[in-house]
């Protein structure tokens, strides 16, 4: 186990080998969070909606598969450098086709106007969609502990079961995109995974 930039009050990193027993007893159940690496390597949306830029080698998203994909739907876009009457960054919705086309815009220009995608429910709004991802073992839960914790993503499948809902998100967003100091809904938690680029989280 490591521990980001040498620092024992940093995020541990864990390989994709550590056992379902380890993650609950070492973060789960003491609700500590962790990195955990190389969960993607078999992902479809890991080798179909990202590239690597020749030039850089840096991995990138694939806009022209993105856009193909999920163009013709709205989302909501945020404005981080912009502010609402309450203070907050501007909310917009907007097609799908239309932020991409800003993003890939703003990129060749080399700006960015700080803009993401946010909470945009892509398996939701395209229910023919291809699987593109796979739960990892650790959010899936132990049939011998049922008795002690339910399965860890039950809030998730309640939802889905019931036409309310579903917390599975996809995120997309220019450099220096944020999102404020926060919760996660109904303060239950999440995992989440970056396929491309990078961020920095900061946990409280």
């Amino acid at each position: 186990m490591l521990c980001q930039n040498g620092n024992n009050r940093a995020i541990p990193i864990v390989g994709s080998d550590i056992s379902y027993d380890e993650f609950l007893n070492s973060f789960l159940r003491p609700l500590k969070p962790c990195i955990i690496t190389s969960l993607t390597k078999d992902w479809p949306a890991a080798h179909e909606w990202t590239t690597r830029e020749t030039a850089t080698g840096q991995t990138v998203p694939k806009f022209s598969t993105l856009w193909d994909i999920f163009g013709s739907y709205e989302g909501c876009i945020t404005f981080c450098d912009e502010l609402d009457i309450n203070g907050d960054a501007r909310l917009r919705e907007l097609q799908v086709s239309q932020f991409i086309d800003d993003f890939c815009r703003n990129l060749e220009n080399g700006i960015s106007q700080k803009t993401y995608l946010k909470d945009f429910h892509f398996m939701r709004v395209n229910e023919s969609l291809k699987a593109p991802y796979t739960v990892p073992k650790f959010f899936q839960g132990s049939l011998k502990l049922t008795l002690l914790i339910f399965l860890d993503d039950w809030f998730n499948r309640y939802a889905i079961a019931n036409d309310k809902d579903d917390f599975r998100f996809l995120y997309l967003g220019e450099d220096g995109s944020f999102t404020p100091l926060h919760h996660d809904v109904c303060m239950s938690h999440s995992w989440s995974t970056s396929l491309c680029g990078q961020r920095i989280i900061f946990h409280c």
